[in-house]
């Protein structure tokens, strides 16, 4: 964590001396709300959103790791164990989080599993209706009950999609199906959220280096990669620098290739390459400025 809050510092200070505004300047005092934040990509962005001022609120089923991180993370971070699934557990998340911090300014809804890996053929139907009301139904709550939070002042949302979510994924149906549904969610939240200023985004990461990936490829072999360029991506669409982006799909899969390109290099991916343009499809802006 130390480290960092070093590197943040040092990026500050870069952007101070050029004469730019830091990519997340103004999330000094917001208050974010992660599902699925006991590991990887939510564990990463809540430590990148702290370092940069929110306070977190922490949601997952993994209690243990869940109360570890937001000890870590301390004073600004607190924790929920819930099940997105169970809608009286995600209204209660809700709830605890403008109890605890007083509003709710960001959601990254990010909790997902990725069920197994077979051919439609031979796939569990029980396996699939999991998989759906995790991915599918636990999104779909959130956007719910946290929209209903922002009703007042405008918010900014972001959802975990997947490439998967705008391609096939061999032998993953009920995921790749999930994550295309969630972009579906998306489009029809930013929609219903315009009036009230309330932004809606997906985030469309390949492959990186998860617990769930990890799963995948005891199943068959797929290639991780860090979760570090996943967070600093979401964490752009949140920012001042797309807080005219509603309604967007971005694929972040370029920005991670080049961030392992320049470590394999010997080199460190650049903050700009958080904001460079995305692979996918052109945003499409519906809202002023919340963030």
């Amino acid at each position: 964590m130390l480290t960092l809050v070093r590197q943040q510092a040092r990026m500050r200070a870069k952007a101070q001396h050029l004469g730019e505004a830091p990519i997340m300047s103004k999330l000094d005092g917001k208050v974010a709300i992660i599902t699925g934040a006991a590991r990887g990509i939510g564990a990463s962005a809540a430590r990148l959103f702290a370092a940069e001022g929110a306070k977190v609120m922490l949601a997952d089923v993994l209690t243990e790791p869940l109360l570890a991180l937001a000890a870590e993370i301390g004073d600004n971070a607190a924790a929920c164990p819930t099940d997105v699934t169970n809608e009286v557990a995600v209204k209660a998340l809700v709830d605890q989080t403008i109890a605890k911090f007083g509003c709710v300014d960001i959601a990254l809804l990010n909790a997902g599993i990725e069920g197994q890996v077979s051919p439609i053929t031979d796939y569990a139907p029980e396996m699939f209706d999991k998989v759906i009301a995790v991915n599918v139904r636990g999104v779909w709550l959130g956007l719910k009950y946290v929209m209903k939070a922002m009703e007042t002042k405008g918010g900014s949302i972001v959802i975990t999609s997947s490439t998967s979510g705008i391609r096939a994924t061999l032998n993953l149906s009920a995921y790749t199906a999930s994550k295309h549904a969630v972009i579906g969610l998306m489009r029809s939240a930013a929609l219903e959220g315009a009036p009230a200023k309330i932004r809606v985004n997906t985030v469309n990461p390949s492959p990186i280096d998860t617990p769930m990936i990890a799963s995948l490829e005891a199943m068959r072999g797929l290639a991780g990669r860090n979760d570090q360029p996943m967070a600093q991506g979401t964490a752009a669409r949140i920012s001042t620098a797309s807080s005219s982006r509603t309604r967007s799909e971005s694929t972040l899969e370029s920005f991670t290739q080049r961030y392992h390109l320049n470590r394999r290099r010997g080199g460190r991916a650049t903050q700009a390459a958080a904001t460079a343009p995305a692979s996918g499809p052109t945003p499409t802006s519906s809202t002023p400025a919340t963030q």
